[in-house]
């Protein structure tokens, strides 16, 4: 058995400690907590009302404003996570092999605004077609997330749409 590398060669974040990896990182070593009061959704009613939000992400720094509103708030995260990545890696879209070059989508849990809202309409609405409508939309954004970061950076969607999150990546590249 041959093993291959996996070579790991920007880095990226979008995460409540920061909207950069310096960011995160001096954050991190600071102790900050990203935790917060909630704002994404009145949490009055709840006990628990922290949560750990991203903070101060701005839109306009990655999408025009008709792609933001195809993708749920985690896509747009990876997707500007991942731009982060690729520019920190100074790959220049015309000196690689396109060949050579993947794409990893993972999410260990995603699209969760999107299936509230897609919940909620079909809920209130008396047409049990949207049901199936809005589950399939759903069911979506992870591989248009995976295929619009592929469209954006060049190279071969490999794998997207994986559950399990970030922790599996460096493995399933290797494979």
């Amino acid at each position: 058995m041959q093993l291959k590398r996996v070579v790991i060669t920007g880095l990226g974040g979008i995460t409540p400690l920061g909207n950069s990896v310096t960011e995160f990182w001096n954050n991190l070593i600071k102790g900050v907590s990203g935790a917060a009061n909630i704002t994404r959704f009145n949490a009055e009613k709840f006990k628990t009302r922290f949560a750990c939000e991203v903070k101060g992400f701005n839109l306009d720094d990655y999408f025009d404003k008709k792609e933001a509103r195809k993708l749920d708030a985690y896509s747009q995260y990876g997707i500007a996570a991942s731009v982060q990545a690729v520019a920190d890696s100074g790959i220049a879209g015309d000196s690689i092999d396109k060949n050579e070059v993947g794409v990893i989508w993972g999410s260990g849990i995603g699209g969760l605004d999107t299936f509230q809202t897609e919940t909620f309409a079909f809920a209130t609405s008396n047409c049990i077609d949207s049901l199936f409508s809005n589950q399939i939309g759903f069911g979506i954004h992870g591989a248009l997330g995976g295929e619009l970061l592929r469209s954006r950076l060049g190279g071969r969607d490999r794998r997207p749409g994986l559950p399990g999150g970030g922790a599996r990546i460096p493995a399933l590249a290797h494979d």
